[in-house]
């Protein structure tokens, strides 16, 4: 995540259960327990997703103090995963059931204290979340059913449309993990076990793949003050997957000459319902 405000970028490592934070030349580390989903900055804090919960912490470097804003509720999946604001402050949260197909589900948390909403279920393994710059459209990936589903939204956010494949990547190597979007409307997706990051137009058709020397890419994520900049997470070892290459867990970085939409929202409501 890119936070402009205080051009400050964040990522972390789930199974660790670390979140990572570099501004300017200096980067701070914070344990804050396993699984770390996401962390998502707004003005009163990092918002964290672990397992089922949705926490604010004020200060990262006191895990503890952290408030509840929710649990998302599960049923038989495992925990979730990628989290994402969306351009009006909602917060969208994924969950994962990789062992349990179609047991995991897409749901939203309005900023105002109400409990989160099913948007979208019967995924595996929700993923990568972004939205097309016109705010009309939402991706999801589901990383087991190796597609992006998408859903016409309508002009305050919520789906007005059932979710249909946008993308089938079923005949690519690798499977889609982490997404972006970029300001002309492409959609980056990290291939893991392919070695690659790939922009698709909304239509389908390739536009452009970035080669890495690592095989499992995480996620992506225009950040800097031009939003010019794609960082790519990877990953060393998961429960299934150990990559020796020398540079997976690192950063990578990438300028594919696109822009990216930036952030979307930090999630600014919240502070109406922990304050």
């Amino acid at each position: 995540m890119w936070d402009p405000m205080t051009q400050t970028l964040s990522w972390v490592d789930l199974h660790a259960g670390l979140l990572h934070r570099r501004q300017a030349d200096t980067v701070a580390t914070y344990a804050l327990g396993a699984p770390l989903s996401a962390a998502l900055p707004t003005p009163e804090g990092m918002l964290v997703v672990q397992g089922a919960s949705v926490r604010l912490m004020a200060d990262v470097a006191k895990p503890t103090a952290a408030r509840v804003v929710t649990e998302i509720p599960l049923g038989a999946a495992l925990r979730c995963n990628d989290a994402q604001f969306d351009p009006w402050g909602r917060l969208w949260v994924g969950s994962m059931a990789p062992s349990r197909p179609g047991a995991a589900a897409l749901y939203y948390l309005e900023s105002d204290g109400s409990s989160p909403v099913l948007a979208f279920g019967g995924l595996t393994l929700a993923n990568g979340i972004g939205w097309s710059p016109d705010g009309a459209e939402l991706y999801v990936v589901d990383t087991i059913d190796r597609v992006v589903f998408s859903a016409g939204l309508d002009n305050r956010g919520r789906p007005q449309t059932a979710f249909t494949i946008r993308l089938d990547l079923r005949a690519v190597h690798g499977v889609p993990d982490g997404l972006c979007v970029d300001a002309d409307g492409g959609i980056w997706i990290a291939l893991f076990g392919a070695g690659e990051v790939r922009c698709y137009e909304p239509s389908g058709e390739l536009r452009q793949v970035i080669k890495l020397p690592v095989r499992c890419p995480t996620s992506v994520a225009f950040v800097g003050p031009g939003i010019d900049e794609l960082v790519i997470t990877t990953a060393r070892t998961t429960p299934n997957t150990t990559d020796s290459s020398r540079d997976a867990g690192r950063l990578l970085a990438a300028r594919p000459g696109v822009r990216g939409q930036g952030v979307l929202s930090r999630g600014d409501g919240y502070r109406r319902r922990l304050g």
